[in-house]
């Protein structure tokens, strides 16, 4: 993300006074958290507009549970292989082979395609959803898969302006064929609503597309060629893969438990642990932005600053005065990353008692909350940490990183489970799992100059 990183710093080092900083730092949660914005937008509007005699074949809930599955199970598709993705692009970008990148994105979106397929046939065949309903699954969750490898491709361009005008036009077509909801039957009013998504969904999809070509420009044939890091990187694939799954584990693991409300007999909503788990992703977005602005930007200039020192020749002193500055600055942005979560975490958690009705009116939602906002801040440090290693291609501690973590979250969640508060297994597992990260940190910046020159 540090072509989107340096233009956003930019523009926040260059606009002055109060309003302008939150002007910026707002886009900057839009470029960096497009999809998720995007489909809480859908939520939001969806229950604020549905009419309450709104009873069709489908159960009106459907529209908030979809959506809400729409983003996470997109996410999960994409999540396992956007590292082999990144480095792919990374590779052909370097190599200045930019039609093998627009290659690769038309064949990223293949596998997310086929989840998406079979997710809605399994919704037909065992939950027994009418086609219609599943058709329409089936083309929210391949358009917001094909949104989140569109900000893996954004994330090498600059125009940081085009990313904003492609969500805020989708939003914009939602909002308006939405006002036309009054006159539409009630009998087809489920089905309207999912077309107002789907249209604003795609247009947020085909205007970032835009985005991309004007980058990379036209493709090749070599649509399929990133599927051979997979077999190049298995680290790297299994990397993606144990993370993404420890981080929804504990959120799949709840939502089929007996305290579920069960929608339909397969969508579930977890009454205690959905909306903290929510909230949690939530906090992450301040911590992602300082990470993205200021600490990946930074880790960049001083990385070019070291290699460059290497390749030009330099001398020993000068390659162990960059080499220095390199860690001092990992370091450093490391400890300010983990200040800003924790003031983040610490805000999110007093205005709980602000926003209830007291610390003890429910002690169980509030301790859950807290749980999963500690939780999501652990995991946040972590994936850094990760994120940092990988800069260095030290794929192996990354992998050990993210193993760690899916199985100490199963582990955990599992061993506590209903018997405990939910989200308290969540906590502890992603807790010791930024404990490991950083130790492992340690270890490779202190065996660093060895590190660099071993032949991966």
């Amino acid at each position: 993300m540090a072509g989107i990183g340096f233009q956003l710093k930019r523009m926040i080092e260059k606009d002055t006074g109060f309003i302008h900083k939150i002007r910026s730092y707002g886009l900057a949660v839009v470029s960096l958290n497009g999809p998720m914005l995007l489909c809480l937008f859908a939520v939001t509007i969806a229950g604020l507009l549905l009419r309450k005699d709104t009873y069709s074949t489908i159960p009106r809930d459907h529209i908030l549970v979809t959506v809400t599955y729409t983003f996470m199970l997109s996410s999960i598709t994409t999540g396992i292989y956007s590292l082999i993705l990144t480095r792919y692009i990374s590779d052909c970008i370097y190599q200045k082979e930019y039609k093998k990148v627009m290659a690769s994105f038309y064949g990223g979106i293949l596998p997310s395609t086929i989840f998406s397929l079979l997710i809605s046939g399994a919704l037909t065949v065992f939950a027994k959803l009418p086609i219609k309903y599943a058709f329409c699954i089936l083309i929210l969750l391949s358009i917001v898969s094909i949104i989140w490898l569109e900000m893996i491709y954004l994330s090498a361009a600059n125009d940081h302006t085009g990313i904003i005008a492609g969500f805020a036009a989708g939003n914009i077509v939602t909002i308006i064929l939405l006002l036309f909801i009054r006159l539409v039957s009630v009998k087809y009013e489920i089905f309207y609503i999912f077309f107002c998504f789907i249209a604003g969904f795609f247009v947020t999809a085909l205007l970032l597309l835009v985005q991309i070509r004007n980058v990379f420009g036209e493709e090749d044939r070599s649509y399929f060629e990133w599927f051979t890091y997979i077999r190049k990187f298995p680290d790297l694939w299994l990397t993606g893969i144990f993370y993404t799954v420890g981080l929804y584990f504990p959120c799949l693991y709840y939502r089929f438990t007996d305290e579920n409300y069960i929608v339909n007999g397969f969508f579930t909503v977890q009454k205690d642990f959905d909306f903290p788990f929510f909230i949690g992703v939530l906090s992450i977005i301040p911590g992602l932005i300082f990470f993205v602005v200021k600490f990946e930007t930074e880790l960049h200039i001083k990385c070019n600053e070291f290699f460059d020192a290497i390749l030009n020749y330099g001398t020993y002193n000068e390659i162990k005065f960059f080499m220095r500055r390199l860690k001092n600055t990992v370091l450093l942005f490391f400890y300010k990353l983990c200040i800003v979560q924790l003031a983040v975490m610490s805000l999110l958690i007093f205005f709980s008692f602000k926003v209830g009705k007291g610390p003890f009116a429910d002690f169980k939602t509030y301790f859950i909350l807290w749980m999963c906002v500690l939780a999501m801040g652990f995991t946040v440090i972590m994936y850094v940490v990760k994120i940092v290693l990988l800069y260095f291609d030290e794929r192996k501690f990354a992998y050990y990183i993210s193993a760690f973590y899916m199985v100490s979250v199963m582990f955990m969640t599992t061993l506590i489970g209903r018997d405990g508060l939910p989200g308290l297994g969540f906590m502890i597992a992603s807790a010791f799992t930024v404990i490991i990260a950083y130790i492992l940190l340690l270890l490779y910046l202190k065996d660093m100059k060895n590190q660099v020159f071993m032949i991966k």
